[in-house]
């Protein structure tokens, strides 16, 4: 399990996902909170809701965001309102934000680069509806590393939100905190570029996601530390089997 209410960095309580901070210190600290958007009806489905969708929440899923809002109250409450919204401007995590956070708040930044994958021929297709074609085999043969036909190479992905990640922290040299509410895709490939370890690592459900320090120091950004954070009792998804 992942710690959670987004505990110390240090904490030892989930040896499972707490991690000691990284051999780099610097001046300046920049918390960021990355959240996977509530449930849709493609997430229901188990569809490969990608870039190229833009549903809002089902009603499950803002019947889920209104009772994780009370976790991520207690969360932020720390901060006295001292810290930053960033979102997808894909409509699902637009909306997760507005139901997490938007009681008391409507400066939402909305960053082009931390949509989500296009998954191409997959897009909006099941595993079911794929199983069993060509294409989708050799891209489960490749441990799902292979492209997918007509969608973004991992490695364009990942370098794109890697750019909206920075974006979102930005230059300021000041100690800050930042509620990042996005897509899991997204969470995946920065936390991948961060940490250097692999993608399918750090695969979240709905309204979860990690806590991640940060340095920005010239222009670059270097990880200290990251933290799981979970809302509910799901277990992990496996996007390579159903997303």
């Amino acid at each position: 399990m992942m710690c959670n209410l987004g505990l110390s960095p240090n904490c030892t309580s989930c040896p499972q996902t707490a991690h000691p901070p990284l051999n780099y210190i610097g001046e300046y600290m920049k918390t960021v909170y990355l959240i996977r958007h509530g449930q849709t009806p493609g997430n229901a489905e188990k569809r490969y809701s990608g870039g190229r969708t833009d549903e809002s929440l089902c009603e499950e899923g803002i019947k889920v965001a209104r009772e994780a809002k009370k976790t991520y109250d207690e969360i932020f409450a720390t901060y006295n309102g001292n810290f930053r919204i960033v979102v997808s401007p894909l409509k699902r995590a637009v909306q997760t934000a507005g139901i997490l956070f938007g009681e008391n708040r409507d400066d939402f930044k909305k960053i082009d680069n931390l949509k989500e994958m296009d998954f191409g021929l997959f897009e909006g297709k099941t595993y079911d509806e794929l199983n069993g074609t060509p294409e989708f085999q050799a891209w489960v043969d490749s441990g799902g590393k292979d492209q997918v036909p007509g969608a973004e190479t991992f490695e364009g992905f990942a370098g794109r939100i890697f750019a909206g990640l920075k974006e979102a922290v930005g230059p300021s040299p000041e100690d800050e905190t930042l509620a990042i509410v996005c897509h899991g895709g997204t969470i995946m490939a920065a936390m991948s570029v961060l940490t250097g370890k692999d993608k399918y690592d750090f695969m979240v459900n709905n309204l979860c996601g990690y806590r991640i320090e940060l340095e920005n120091k010239d222009g670059e950004l270097h990880l200290l530390s990251y933290t799981g954070i979970e809302y509910g009792d799901a277990p992990r998804p496996d996007y390579r089997r159903s997303p």
